[in-house]
């Protein structure tokens, strides 16, 4: 799992959630929010982000 924030020509902030298994490198899902983040805003990404998959990983790694 990564968050990294991005930055429009307009110069408002987004911010992308990618999930990724670790092992296979496929990418599981991603989510995008614009504006500041904040717990519940984090839960809403990362849930959209699996919402749809068969299985899930048994470990979850995060560089931030």
């Amino acid at each position: 799992m990564d968050l990294f924030r991005c930055e429009s020509a307009t110069l408002r902030t987004h911010w992308v959630l990618v999930v990724m298994d670790q092992y296979t490198r496929r990418i599981i899902g991603f989510g995008v929010h614009a504006g500041a983040v904040d717990g519940v805003t984090l839960c809403r990404m990362f849930n959209r982000a699996i919402r749809g998959q068969l299985w899930m990983s048994k470990y979850l790694s995060s560089d931030n």
